[in-house]
């Protein structure tokens, strides 16, 4: 749990992003609330993105507002090492993403089929 401003934010374990509890009111995240407080308002429509990418960094100068747009294309990418054929990859890390591409995907499906 943390406080600011007054509130309790408790962390979210599916998420990992700190909110309040919705069952007292309005939910809020630490991170808006955060950046609103030094910034001031959040443009409707918009989010609050953490520059490092971790959750658990709401400093003021990790914090920036970007359109939705931008920040969908901008956050949420990682890199990882195909399960497959070893070579190493970038997606937005919308699902489990174990293949760099559909074919190793379904060699190493088929591979444990027939093993």
């Amino acid at each position: 749990m943390i406080v600011f401003a007054g509130r309790s934010y408790y962390r979210d374990k599916a998420t990992g992003y700190y909110k309040t509890d919705h069952r007292k009111g309005d939910r809020q995240y630490l991170h808006r609330s955060v950046y609103s407080a030094t910034y001031g308002n959040i443009p409707h429509g918009w989010h609050v993105h953490h520059k490092d990418e971790d959750p658990d960094n709401n400093a003021t100068g990790n914090l920036v507002a970007l359109p939705m747009r931008d920040h969908v294309h901008r956050a949420h990418k990682v890199t990882m090492a195909c399960e497959q054929c070893g070579s190493e990859f970038t997606k937005r890390n919308i699902a489990i993403n174990r293949w760099c591409s559909r074919k190793c995907n379904w060699t190493w499906h088929n591979a444990r089929r027939y093993a």
